[in-house]
């Protein structure tokens, strides 16, 4: 039977992927999401503190103008369906005001000083323009090859697969509840991050924060990172980044009023604008799609510390380029290293590189300890792939107790998934 995935055109809301705005109310909120409820005190911060995001100042000043910050307060206690009531009602408020993608960001950046940690999906009915559309949580797509040689693709976000793996499965048991091995030695009773279904304990409290050392700014201050260092080349020798230099960019040409503003900001050494100019190159079914080009501009914005270029630069070696050497090689390095900084949805896609075998060898054991990490930080999709890994090798129990967890949380997902078992 074929899936059937594709069939809504839908807008996916959920506060993990590390959007500038996001990073920035993250760091002036620092866990107290009070300083929300005064707009003049808190925009006035904002605009201190980050200068140079004028256009974010101006998406949250429409957030407070169209009561959507109150609304969130208002909500904060309240059941989860009516907090998914009022993420839909903003979002259809927001997008008769403001692209897609800039609604998107809003919401999630509140959900995220909320700790609003659930993810929704909200049916599109408008037509936004392709460069509109928010794509930040679009389904990672990645290579499936195990030990017995299937070969298919695997849909990150949510997968539905039933992949039989006997020489990982026990037994036929009389109970189909009877805790079977475990995976490589994984003492599945022990150190899973999350403690029965209501996350309690200091692990299922974490949010997802992409470390707390200086937020990401993405006009002014990055995020310091050590993480990105690809490609091997001394970066600063590839461009040339003199004002001269700037009208010999690759494709200059072809770029418009906007793109043109972004890439002057590059080369006068803007993070923010480096991963923007990287996005234009990276611009699938375009005439300017340059995959070395934009690894280059991510790796220079990477390397000042600006997260979202390490995930952007991640996705792009992924897709295993022909003209890339190594490709997959640097992708599962830059996944390692921003796993190892704590952030889930880096542990989630390593933890599903390691179950499929996707530019490593396939690893059970370290598959479900990734994930488990994820899932700690309350990661839906590490939860959700729990769940399906388990039910891979048979093992019912584990399965169930991971589905559950999902379900406990609203994902719907994992509710079918649970009844199904």
């Amino acid at each position: 039977m074929e899936d059937n995935f594709n069939t809504r055109d839908v807008v996916i809301i959920e506060p993990t992927y590390p959007h500038s705005m996001m990073m920035h109310i993250n760091k002036l909120v620092n866990g107290n999401k009070n300083v929300l409820k005064d707009k003049d005190v808190f925009l006035l911060k904002y605009t201190s503190t980050y200068s140079d995001a004028n256009n974010e100042l101006r998406l949250l000043n429409l957030a407070y103008d169209k009561n959507i910050v109150a609304a969130f307060f208002e909500c904060d206690k309240r059941e989860q369906w009516r907090k998914r009531v009022l993420i839909e009602k903003s979002l259809r408020l927001l997008v008769s005001c403001v692209a897609e993608k800039y609604a998107v960001m809003i919401i999630e950046s509140i959900m995220f000083a909320f700790d609003w940690q659930f993810r929704i999906e909200i049916d599109r009915r408008w037509n936004p323009a392709e460069e509109d559309k928010a794509l930040f949580h679009e389904k990672t797509s990645i290579e499936r090859s195990t030990q017995n040689d299937i070969i298919g693709q695997i849909q990150i976000i949510e997968n539905n697969n039933q992949l039989q793996l006997s020489e990982f499965a026990e037994e036929p048991s009389a109970s189909r509840r009877r805790r079977p091995a475990a995976i490589d030695g994984i003492d599945e009773g022990q150190d899973s991050g999350v403690q029965d279904y209501g996350y309690t304990g200091e692990a299922g409290r974490r949010r997802e924060r992409p470390q707390r050392k200086k937020a990401d700014a993405a006009e002014s201050t990055p995020v310091k990172s050590e993480s990105v260092k690809e490609p091997e080349e001394d970066i600063e020798t590839i461009f040339d980044l003199s004002k001269e230099k700037m009208e010999e960019a690759k494709f200059y040409n072809k770029m418009n009023l906007k793109s043109r503003r972004v890439l002057k900001k590059a080369f006068q050494g803007n993070a923010a604008s480096q991963c923007e100019t990287g996005d234009y190159y990276a611009e699938k079914e375009s005439d300017h799609l340059d995959y070395k080009e934009a690894a280059k501009w991510y790796s220079l914005s990477a390397r000042k510390g600006y997260e979202r270029a390490s995930f952007e630069l991640g996705k792009l070696y992924d897709q295993n380029p022909p003209e890339i050497a190594g490709a997959k090689d640097k992708a599962v390095k830059i996944y390692t290293e921003m796993a190892e900084k704590g952030l889930p949805t880096a542990q989630c896609i390593l933890g599903m590189k390691y179950w499929f075998g996707d530019g490593v060898e396939v690893d059970y054991k370290k598959a479900a300890g990734w994930l488990k990490k994820a899932a700690a930080q309350k990661h839906d999709a590490a939860i959700r792939n729990l769940g399906d890994l388990y039910a891979a090798i048979s093992d019912s129990e584990n399965a169930y107790r991971w589905y559950k967890i999902g379900a406990a949380a609203g994902d719907d997902y994992c509710r079918k998934k649970m009844r199904s078992l």
